[in-house]
């Protein structure tokens, strides 16, 4: 538990985190005006953070031979400027930076498919996008890299994290990082909201995934 809990710190994980996902790519979304307004206006709350990020299914990501891989039915697709946590490589050492066309997977994604540094993997969609990465290797992602989580991470270069989100028209969405200075009133000022996300889960709650 004490190693759980020194992963989590030294991830910089949130005490409670919010999963959105749009309707439709691009705008912010309605869901999203009224999430922020929500914590904008919330005394329990010291900081929040917002990142970006992607969903796929996992029809759309492809081994170098063409052939489906073995997936959670939904992936998040991440950039590297991600600011509400850091991640880490499999030697726990912080991932710094991200080259140009390298993709870094989850544990159980590698496991799964047999996978290893070097590896191609295709990202593509019915309506013909088509990307292809080579594995930078697997990554430890403390919100979403358990095996009890339903969703798993991606972690790709911030350039072509746009340039995905520019071409592929993918479902987008955002993960906020919300930093209380008492999460009990806030986790009941939250549950009295009619707030449309795809998940929400606190940091004792995360835990309880490893």
């Amino acid at each position: 538990q004490n190693g759980i809990d020194h992963f989590m710190e030294k991830s910089g994980l949130a005490d409670y985190i919010v999963v959105t996902m749009a309707n439709s790519q691009g705008s912010v979304s309605a869901k999203d005006e009224k999430m922020e307004r929500f914590l904008e206006g919330q005394e329990h709350v010291s900081e929040y953070l917002v990142d970006d990020v992607l969903y796929l299914t996992k029809n759309q990501t492809r081994r170098s031979d063409g052939t489906q891989l073995e997936q959670s039915d939904t992936i998040i697709l991440s950039g590297f400027d991600q600011k509400g946590q850091k991640f880490f490589k499999e030697d726990n050492r912080e991932i710094t930076e991200i080259d140009d066309g390298s993709i870094y997977l989850g544990r159980k994604s590698m496991q799964k498919n047999h996978l290893k540094k070097g590896d191609r993997f295709t990202i593509c969609t019915d309506q013909g996008f088509r990307m292809v990465f080579t594995v930078a290797g697997c990554f430890k992602d403390a919100f979403l890299g358990s095996d009890l989580m339903g969703t798993e991470r991606m972690l790709v270069s911030q350039s072509d994290y746009e340039k995905v989100r520019r071409e592929a028209a993918l479902p987008s969405g955002k993960i906020y990082s919300v930093y209380c200075n008492d999460l009990q009133a806030f986790e009941t000022a939250y549950n009295n909201q009619d707030l449309n996300v795809y998940f929400a889960v606190d940091k004792e709650q995360v835990k309880t995934t490893y």
